[in-house]
C-alpha cells in the first residue's frame, strides 16, 4: 500500500513537471511564431524595395531614351554620309573634300557630314530641344574662312626657305596620321558601346514585360543577367549587380519555404501537446500515467530538438536577410553610377566632335599652305616677309598639332 501511494505521488510529481515543461514549450512556440511573423514581414518590405527600384530604373531608362532621339537621328545620318562617302572611292577622310578641288559630288559629302557634326556639337549640351547659335556661327565661319582663305593668291617666297618649309609640313603630316589613328580608335569605342547600349535595351524590355505579366523569378534572372552582361566590354560593375539580384531572389524562395516548414511544424506539436493534455487527465492507472509519461519524454526530446532547429532557422533567416539588405544597397549604388556612366560618355563624345572640327581645319590650313609652296616652287625669290610669314603659321600648325594630338591620347587613356 505504501509502495502504491510513492509510484502515486512520483507520477504525480513527474507530470506537474512535464505539464510546466508543456507551458514552457507553448510560450516559446508563441514567442516563434511571432519572430516568424517579423521576419516574414521584413521580407516583404524587402521585396516591395526592389519592386520600386526598378521602376524607378524602368522610368529613368525611358526619360534618357526621349531625350536621345534627335541625337540618335542625327548619327544615324552622320553615318549614312560617311558610308556615301566611301562608296566614292576617296582616297582621303571626308572632311578633306570640301576644298574647291575636289569633285563636286565628294564635295557635296564632305559638307553635308561639317554641317550634320556642327549641328550634333551645337545640340549636344540642350538634349536637342535647342541649339547653341554662338557655336554654329563658330563652327560656320570656320568653312567660310576656308573658302576665302583656300581662294586668296599665293604670293611669292624666297626659295632658300622652302626646305625649311617642306620639314615642317612632314613633321605636321605625321601628327595628322596620330591624330587619324586616335580619332579610329575613339570611333570603335565608341561603335562598341553603342552596340552594347542597345542590346542592353533590348533585354530590359523583355525584363520589364516579365515583371508586369508574371511573377517567374528564373527567367526574370536570366533576363537581368543577359541584360547587365551586355556591359561586359565596358565594364564588369551591371554584371555583378545581376548577381546580386540572382542571390536575393533565391534567398528570398529559400526563407519562405523555411516559414512554412517551421509553421507546419509548430502546428503539428501544439496538436501533440493537446492530445498528451488530454491522456494525462483520463489516466486513472499506473501503468496509464507510466505510459503517459513515457510519450511525454518522448514528446519533450522531440520540442527540443525542433526548439534547436528554429534556433538555427531564425539565425539563418537573419543572415539571409543581412545578405539581401547588403545585395540591395550595391544594386541601388550601382544604379546611382549610370547616370554618371552616361554622363562621362556624353563628355567624350563631345570632345571628340570638337576635336574633329579642329582637325579638320588644320588640315584645310595645311593644305593652303602646302599649295603656296608648290606655287612658291616655281616663283623666283621676291618677298622675305612673305616667307617669315609662312614660317610663323608653320609653328603655329605644329604648336596646334600638338596640343591636339596631346588631348586625343588624355582622351583615349579616360
Amino acid at each position: 500500500m505504501l509502495g502504491s501511494n510513492l509510484m502515486l505521488i512520483v507520477a504525480m510529481e513527474v507530470s506537474v513537471l512535464f505539464l510546466l515543461l508543456c507551458l514552457y514549450l507553448l510560450f516559446q512556440n508563441r514567442k516563434l511564431r511571432r519572430t516568424i511573423g517579423l521576419l516574414h514581414g521584413r521580407m516583404e518590405q524587402l521585396v516591395k524595395d526592389l519592386r520600386t527600384a526598378r521602376i524607378a530604373a524602368k522610368a529613368e531608362n525611358q526619360s534618357a531614351k526621349s531625350s536621345e532621339t534627335y541625337k540618335h537621328f542625327l548619327n544615324e545620318h552622320i553615318q549614312a554620309v560617311r558610308k556615301h562617302h566611301e562608296d566614292l572611292e576617296s582616297d582621303r577622310d571626308i572632311v578633306l573634300d570640301i576644298d574647291p578641288a575636289t569633285p563636286s559630288s565628294r564635295r557635296a559629302a564632305a559638307l553635308r557630314y561639317a554641317v550634320l557634326m556642327a549641328e550634333k556639337e551645337a545640340t549636344a549640351k540642350s538634349g536637342g530641344n535647342s541649339a547653341d547659335w554662338k557655336l554654329l556661327e563658330r563652327k560656320y565661319e570656320q568653312l567660310f574662312n576656308f573658302n576665302q582663305q583656300y581662294a586668296a593668291e599665293p604670293s611669292a617666297t624666297d626659295g632658300s626657305e622652302l626646305e625649311e618649309l617642306r620639314e615642317g609640313l612632314a613633321s605636321a603630316k605625321k601628327r595628322i596620321n596620330n591624330l587619324e589613328r586616335f580619332k579610329t580608335l575613339y570611333f570603335d569605342l565608341e561603335e562598341k558601346w553603342e552596340n552594347c547600349k542597345d542590346t542592353a535595351k533590348s533585354h530590359f524590355n523583355t525584363l520589364t514585360q516579365l515583371t508586369e505579366s508574371a511573377e517567374n523569378s528564373e527567367e526574370i534572372a536570366g533576363a537581368l543577367h543577359a541584360y547587365h552582361t551586355s556591359y561586359a566590354e565596358v565594364g564588369a560593375l551591371i554584371e555583378d549587380a545581376a548577381e546580386g539580384e540572382t542571390i536575393l531572389s533565391g534567398a528570398s524562395i529559400d526563407s519562405s519555404g523555411e516559414i512554412k516548414h517551421l509553421r507546419a511544424v509548430a502546428a503539428d506539436q501544439h496538436k501533440i501537446i493537446t492530445e498528451l493534455q488530454r491522456k494525462l487527465q483520463e489516466a486513472n492507472t499506473v501503468e496509464a500515467q507510466a505510459a503517459v509519461v513515457d510519450e511525454l519524454q518522448e514528446q519533450l526530446q522531440k520540442q527540443v530538438r525542433f526548439v534547436q532547429e528554429s534556433e538555427t532557422c531564425i539565425q539563418l533567416m537573419e543572415d539571409e536577410l543581412g545578405n539581401a539588405n547588403t545585395e540591395l544597397e550595391q544594386l541601388r549604388s550601382r544604379l546611382n553610377v549610370l547616370p554618371q556612366l552616361k554622363t562621362n560618355l556624353k563628355d567624350l563624345r563631345d570632345q571628340n566632335d570638337d576635336y574633329e572640327m579642329q582637325v579638320y581645319t588644320l588640315k584645310s590650313e595645311n593644305r593652303r599652305l602646302k599649295s603656296k609652296l608648290q606655287s612658291a616652287g616655281d616663283s623666283p625669290p621676291q618677298d622675305d616677309g612673305e616667307v617669315r610669314k609662312l614660317k610663323k603659321e608653320i609653328s603655329a600648325a605644329e604648336a596646334r598639332y600638338a596640343e591636339l594630338e596631346e588631348k586625343f591620347l588624355d582622351l583615349k587613356l579616360q
